[in-house]
């Protein structure tokens, strides 16, 4: 699963930021989005964090294969989510609370999701 920073760095090709880890899971792994990283880049847009919208940053990944949209109910995410009380973001608790729904790592070097999800880097 990819944490947003992971998804910006794909769509910018720039793998060579990752870790070894992180690398290897990007070429072999099924990568999956979950929809609070599409929400997040949304929210990043609007406040000109991110200068390109979701959708011409989202959209080549998707359409390419190489990533696909995560389709849990987002009920189970939230309830999953809403027992991460480390963190007070809204958006890292749904995305590290759907890695951990499905039992993925968390393609992230966020050093407090680090310290308390599985991460790959």
């Amino acid at each position: 699963m990819l944490d947003t920073h992971a998804v910006v760095f794909l769509a910018e090709n720039r793998v060579g930021v990752f870790g070894v880890a992180a690398k290897e899971a990007i070429r072999h792994a099924v990568l999956l989005l979950s929809p609070a990283v599409r929400l997040e880049l949304a929210f990043l847009y609007e406040v000109g964090k991110l200068a390109v919208p979701p959708a011409d940053l989202l959209g080549p990944l998707l359409t390419e294969g190489r990533i696909a949209e995560a389709q849990e109910r987002f009920a189970e995410v939230v309830t999953a989510a809403a027992g991460l009380s480390w963190t007070r973001d809204p958006f890292d608790r749904l995305i590290a609370g759907h890695a951990q729904l499905l039992g993925l790592p968390l393609v992230s070097r966020d050093r407090l999701i680090a310290a308390h999800v599985a991460t790959l880097w």
